[in-house]
């Protein structure tokens, strides 16, 4: 993946724009390929950007690859009708396939959206949450004093700490350059020397050209003389007489004069000392007469059909934008840019390690890519059960992972339509037609023949949709099996462990819960299994524990949980810890493992420092092992509630072939979790084997 940024405005007119074009330049010198998203245009039309017009002009061609994603209206459609996830969804994917293409991306904040998106304090940065880049901010600090400069970037620091965002610098624009070496002194240096950049006011940066203020206020041009880009500074109405109209005008002045005072008109087109354009007002026609004076002229001229004051009023309120129209004010604009911050350091910043963040939204983004790309087969036992029925229906049209249904297909056909969902693509085995049930039972019974198992009884007990659907996963049939929505996890395990088993050199079965919080997702084992585990079991629970992590694309650092950290304390039950630490270390020599370590140690940077300084894992742990089923149990659950985290799980791990199980209390959404957790979970084991053969 590679580096990116997201460009976030602090006040309608901080003038990020400047900043944008500033770096978009500075990473054509670092970066070969550079992308530009615009997650949301406040255009109708949003390919349509004066910035990527711009820098299409300053980098080397072809160097842009610039991407717009959907409109503020549609947007705020998505968020209004509860379906920010699908906003998110979409913005993820342009991001990703954008990066697949380039070497860096920056990413336009947008301050189009009105809607509040709930849950989140700001649009932009919730993006920047969930597409993982770091914020670069920008302040408005046009009128502020120095104190009121330094107070706004201690409350843009405060913010965006509080959203949990990784901050890359704040730069504070249009500063008065009489308060900037005052407000510098003034602003705190911030955490991991976050800088700030001071940009001056510099009013040029303001003027609209004369073409920019004809079609803010839609003036119709008269004739083609004179040049349309020269720079407007003033706005000044000519209504009195001659001598004293041409007294008032001149270089810089965009006049405006009423139709009906047509010498006046000639009289300012004549002017020796003319003004940079003229636009006629009133509801007036042209005459032919003033048509020649227009023609004879050398200055720009409109006539808009408004009220004199009216027209001069909404002229004066039009501001000018950087973009490729005007290349003085590009160039003033790089000019202050260039003299007052760095924008190599800035970019230099990504060499530096950032926070991980994988935000709710990201992961199952992240979770529904993995599980198309594992190109499962999914067995759902439970056919019967509409939740299941729902979710099945979900991902299959999603064409994620491919789903088999275990029920007689009429009650499964009635139920679907009873429920209005469609299960085409979706295979249905009734297990009483199977031509299957002979080999299966010839399979079960040999596999339970220790325990005394008859071929009748197997014939019996593979009719059972657990044992039917495990069978389907034993014999390659089926990647992995989802129950439990209708049955106990004893039903959902059992056939599990006597058919499936454990994978080679793996000695129990545990399980993890994937803890989705606010900004990060975390592994948590065990919390359903093994009740009381020995430090040989605590050590396979860490390996596996980390392992699955990796599947779902989370760096592990395992933090072996006990209620003392390092060698602080001693006791049974903090020395079985540090024994399964060493042993975990001893299988696993790669991984960054800490153990004993208590949860707060394990989870903030703050008391990491002060308890461990030098681990690699305390303050940034990912995978966090209990020592015993009553501790994870209660604290997943206790997370769960105080946080509202989604809690995924458990997710079994240690078999040969996965299978999970579904709390009988599951909602829909927790069913389509656990499909695609199996079906990313079986193609890691396809991956493992396929190893395995091209190394044998």
């Amino acid at each position: 993946m590679p580096d990116g940024l997201l460009i976030t405005g602090v006040g309608e007119t901080s003038g990020k724009s400047l900043v944008t074009i500033g770096l978009l330049r500075q990473a054509a010198a670092r970066y070969a390929r550079i992308g530009f998203l615009r997650p949301i245009t406040s255009a109708d039309k949003p390919t349509e950007s004066r910035i990527v017009q711009l820098a299409e002009q300053l980098l080397p061609e072809g160097a842009l690859t610039a991407v717009s994603v959907m409109t503020a209206a549609h947007a705020e459609e998505l968020v209004a009708d509860d379906r920010t996830d699908e906003l998110i969804a979409e913005c993820l994917g342009a991001f990703e396939r954008l990066a697949a293409e380039v070497d860096f991306v920056i990413i336009e904040g947008t301050n189009a959206i009105t809607v509040p998106v709930h849950g989140e304090p700001d649009v932009n940065v919730a993006l920047a949450r969930h597409l993982d880049v770091p914020l670069l901010a920008v302040v408005d600090g046009f009128g502020r004093n120095a104190a009121r400069v330094a107070a706004a970037v201690s409350l843009t620091r405060q913010r965006l700490r509080q959203a949990r965002s990784t901050l890359m610098c704040i730069v504070v624009n249009r500063v008065s350059p009489e308060v900037i070496d005052e407000a510098r002194t003034l602003i705190p240096s911030g955490s991991l020397g976050r800088p700030v950049y001071l940009l001056p006011y510099v009013e040029s940066l303001s003027w609209p050209s004369v073409e920019e203020t004809a079609e803010a206020i839609e003036a119709l041009r008269i004739g083609t003389n004179g040049d349309a880009d020269h720079l407007v500074r003033r706005i000044t109405v000519a209504a009195m007489e001659a001598e004293h109209a041409l007294s008032v005008i001149g270089s810089g002045a965009l006049v405006v004069v009423p139709g009906d005072r047509v010498e006046l008109i000639e009289a300012v087109l004549q002017a020796a000392l003319a003004p940079e354009a003229v636009i006629i007002s009133g509801d007036f026609d042209i005459s032919e007469r003033l048509q020649r004076v227009v023609a004879a002229g050398s200055i720009p001229v409109y006539c808009k059909r408004a009220d004199t004051f009216a027209v001069a009023q909404a002229a004066s309120r039009v501001r000018g934008e950087i973009g490729a129209g005007n290349p003085t004010r590009t160039r003033q604009a790089l000019k202050t840019w260039d003299e007052h911050a760095d924008g190599a350091e800035i970019l230099s910043r990504f060499e530096l390690s950032l926070r991980d963040v994988t935000t709710p939204e990201r992961f199952a983004y992240e979770l529904a890519r993995r599980a198309r790309a594992a190109h499962a087969r999914i067995v759902l036992p439970e056919g019967g059960d509409p939740r299941i029925l729902t979710a099945a229906a979900e991902i299959a049209k999603q064409g994620l992972v491919d789903l088999v249904l275990l029920g007689d297909p009429d009650e499964v056909a009635k139920l679907a339509r009873l429920h209005g969902v469609s299960l085409d693509g979706i295979e249905i085995i009734d297990i009483d037609q199977s031509p299957l049930l002979d080999e299966f039972a010839q399979t079960y019974q040999q596999l339970r023949a220790h325990k005394g198992v008859t071929l009748e009884q197997a014939a019996q007990q593979v009719r059972d949709p657990s044992f039917f659907g495990t069978l389907l996963v034993h014999s390659g049939r089926a990647d992995g099996m989802v129950s439990g929505a209708m049955h106990t996890t004893a039903d959902t395990i059992r056939p599990a462990f006597q058919i499936i088993k454990t994978r080679p050199g793996v000695r129990e079965v545990s399980s993890v819960f994937l803890m989705c919080l606010p900004d990060r997702v975390l592994v948590y084992g065990d919390c359903a299994v093994i009740p009381n585990p020995t430090p040989q079991e605590l050590a396979g629970i860490a390996v596996a524990s980390a392992q699955t992590a990796a599947a779902f694309g989370i760096e592990p650092r395992v933090a072996m949980l006990s209620y003392s950290t390092g060698t602080s304390g001693h006791g049974s039950s903090v020395d079985a810890v540090r024994e399964a630490t060493e042993l975990a270390r001893a299988a696993a020599p790669d991984l960054p493992i800490e153990g004993p370590i208590q949860y707060d140690a394990a989870s903030n940077l703050k008391i990491a420092a002060g308890k461990l300084p030098d681990s690699p894992v305390a303050g940034r742990a990912t995978v966090y092992v209990f020592p015993d089923l009553n501790t994870g149990n209660n604290t997943y659950k206790a997370v769960q509630q105080s946080s509202g985290a989604i809690a995924i799980g458990p997710v079994l791990q240690g078999l040969r072939r996965p299978v999970n199980d579904l709390s009988r209390g599951c909602t829909v959404d927790d069913v389509v979790n656990t499909i695609l957790v199996t079906a990313v979970q079986a193609g890691a084991t396809k991956a493992a084997e396929t190893q395995k053969e091209d190394n044998a």
